[in-house]
């Protein structure tokens, strides 16, 4: 989380910079883009806790042979 928000103060810096003509665009984009990994980064471990933990999504039983054949 402390990634995410020192990027999301990186890209507010580089933005400024460049509005006032001192860095070029690709520093926005560099931070743009760092920013977008970062937040994978913390989505992708928090999803992993998660699912250490137990969670996970709940949906209808795999059918058996025995119930898919009485459906047809």
């Amino acid at each position: 989380m402390r990634t995410v928000e020192a990027n999301r103060i990186s890209l507010q810096l580089a933005t400024d910079s460049y509005r006032k003509g001192i860095t070029p665009f690709v520093t926005v984009l560099n931070a743009e883009r760092q920013l977008a990994q970062s937040t994978v980064n913390v989505t992708t471990d928090f999803i992993a806790v998660y699912k250490s933990l137990g969670g996970g999504w709940q949906g209808d039983a795999p059918s058996t042979p025995a119930t898919a054949s009485a459906q047809n």
